[in-house]
């Protein structure tokens, strides 16, 4: 219960300064970046792999500390899901496997075998990424569950709504009502986690469409906020900017991003908040 009364009461100051009433600041736990959340279960197996083979059929391969694969091709198409590990066997839900070879640990050279389902293994070779190791990345570096998100509209109107979980499309669906938005979502975009990883890769994966990839950074020293950049222009929506504010309430992460948009003559300012819990 005071998650959901601090995740509502962030959102109300943030939309103070307009009609929308502000809450008093003893309405919920003040937000805190110290939180020390669990080592994610697949953590000691996280690895990316940017392959150097030319004319190879991957691109890379990330194995993510919450338990989730992505698998890149050359075609600029991405395979995801779920794996499994033993002694260096990858097995991915839905793709075949992935052997890792690695080097002595003065080489940075990782060899790898894909051994697709009903197709010929390819072995290639590539660079491991360097992972970020502060504690602020480790708390943040994991699968996340969108539990609950709120948008607000401001500036031109003032209006707000809540959803359990994260629907994109519904959330369209309650801008467009306000704003007619240049690029429409496909169908499909209900979001079913959301992981950020050591490497450096932001993910968001739906229940019916294929995962918007990208890559992420701290935006200064104080890592409260970060940045993000999607890997293809289809990626994405348009109530982003590419950055976001990081603020924790006990073991619940409170993403917050916001974009000015224009519709005509009018103005609208566009706040969305997600709040998340580790899935694993």
């Amino acid at each position: 219960m005071k998650k959901i009364l601090y995740f509502l009461t962030i959102a109300a100051m943030a939309t103070a300064m307009t009609t929308m009433s502000s809450c008093k600041k003893d309405d919920g736990p003040e937000p805190v970046n110290e939180n020390n959340f669990p080592v994610p279960a697949m953590a000691e197996h996280a690895v990316k792999v940017n392959i150097t083979t030319s004319d190879a059929p991957y691109t890379f391969f990330e194995a993510t500390e919450g338990g989730r694969f992505i698998v890149g091709k050359s075609d600029g198409t991405y395979i995801t899901g779920s794996y499994t590990v033993t002694d260096n066997v990858y097995t991915l839900q839905g793709f075949g496997k992935v052997k890792i070879v690695k080097t002595k640990a003065e080489v940075s050279v990782i060899y790898l075998t894909f051994l697709p389902n009903e197709a010929a293994e390819v072995h290639v070779e590539g660079i491991p990424a360097t992972p970020v190791t502060d504690n602020d990345s480790k708390n943040l570096c994991r699968l996340w569950n969108v539990t609950k998100t709120r948008i607000a509209l401001t500036d031109a109107v003032n209006v707000a709504a809540e959803f359990q979980g994260c629907d994109l499309n519904a959330i369209e669906e309650f801008i467009t009502q306000y704003v007619e938005l240049k690029k429409h979502l496909p169908t499909g975009m209900n979001v079913t986690g959301v992981t950020f990883t050591s490497m450096s890769t932001y993910m968001i994966e739906y229940s019916a469409h294929p995962a918007d990839i990208g890559s992420w950074n701290w935006n200064g020293s104080s890592h409260d906020s970060l940045k993000y950049k999607w890997k293809s222009e289809d990626m994405g929506y348009e109530w982003e900017n590419g950055s976001a504010k990081i603020e924790y309430a006990e073991s619940t992460l409170i993403f917050t991003g916001d974009v000015d948009l224009k519709d005509g003559d009018k103005n609208y300012h566009v706040n969305i908040y997600m709040a998340m819990v580790p899935k694993n």
